[in-house]
């Protein structure tokens, strides 16, 4: 195909046609997020490039204004659930905050011995969710003994 160009990522295996296409998304590991496009010059040679050659590049990280830790921190890379307090999350909340949440959740779970497939639980952890990010914030329960005291 006429105009046809390949793209090469090294390091992450990738081999695609992008045609006209100007920018490409793509995700390596699950996480990186990358584009490709032209190098400056594209279609001059230069040693060790190839004519048209393209590279990945890591994006700017989306920011937001972190409601937990107030102050612009790169935010979550998809929103968490499908809700509209998940969505408020993805707006509002920070990959550092997310992950403070995600260890306070697990004591949540073990102080309460929770079964997070029932829906009692569920239900429950959404309630300290919504405290922990948008209320009060989430107590730790009543017996709870920090580790090392």
């Amino acid at each position: 195909m006429a105009g046809e160009q390949r793209l090469k990522v090294r390091g992450c295996g990738l081999t695609a046609d992008i045609g006209s296409l100007t920018a490409l998304r793509l995700r390596v590991a699950g996480e990186v997020q990358a584009f490709a496009r032209p190098r400056s010059g594209a279609g001059q040679r230069r040693s060790g490039q190839k004519s048209g050659m393209y590279y990945a590049e890591t994006m700017a990280e989306r920011m937001v204004n972190c409601v937990k830790l107030g102050r612009e921190l790169p935010g979550l890379d998809e929103v968490p659930f499908d809700s509209e307090l998940g969505q408020k999350i993805y707006d509002n909340v920070s990959k550092i905050a997310w992950a403070q949440w995600a260890e306070h959740l697990k004591m949540i779970i073990n102080e309460y011995r929770l079964n997070p497939a029932t829906l009692q639980a569920q239900e429950m952890i959404v309630k300290q969710m919504e405290a922990y990010f948008f209320g009060e914030g989430a107590a730790p329960p009543p017996e709870y003994v920090a580790p090392g005291s």
